[in-house]
């Protein structure tokens, strides 16, 4: 396992240490080139779970004397990568997208050629994927308005549509 410090930045564009310095454990898996940024993939034994780092947010990783908690042999890195948008991980779920024909190459890209369309009517189809819930997912979902939306289930539409209020609210303070 390797341990290291996670930074971000502060209003004077400064790197300091989040969570006061305390170091991060992870078992490494992967680095993975996304979005012009490296990530690094791993196990973390205090999330107890997979999650992502930006490589350029980390200080310097560090050999420790831990064990390293082996991937399951069911993990796949670009399964993993196909749920995690702008690699922001969240919980993960089946969510139901409904899309107008034309966005089955925006899909396709996204989630693999395996991905299946379901209920289709002369306009939209529906596909079911397994996605990290999260700010970017929807904003992914968002920027195509119009041509897809979230479809199910309840909870995520409900947390969809408070995203989508609280920045309307934000543009309604502002005025």
């Amino acid at each position: 396992a390797i341990s290291f410090q996670y930074y971000q930045l502060n209003l004077n564009k400064e790197r300091v240490p989040r969570h006061d310095g305390k170091k991060y454990m992870v078992s490494p898996y992967a680095t993975q080139w996304r979005y012009d940024r490296y990530f690094l993939i791993g196990y973390s034994d205090n999330r107890e779970k997979v999650v992502v780092f930006r490589v350029d947010r980390m200080g310097m990783p560090e050999l420790t004397e831990e064990s390293r908690v082996p991937q399951s042999e069911d993990f796949r890195i670009q399964n993993y990568a196909e749920k995690v948008f702008w690699m922001y991980d969240g919980p993960e779920k089946q969510v139901t997208l409904r899309c107008r024909h034309h966005m089955m190459d925006h899909i396709v890209d996204y989630f693999g050629i395996d991905v299946e369309p379901e209920n289709i009517t002369e306009n939209t189809f529906d596909v079911t994927v397994s996605v990290s819930i999260s700010n970017p997912f929807f904003a992914w979902v968002a920027g195509f308005t119009g041509d897809m939306t979230i479809a199910g289930p309840a909870d995520v539409k409900t947390a969809y549509k408070n995203m989508l209020q609280r920045g309307l609210d934000d543009i309604e303070a502002t005025n």
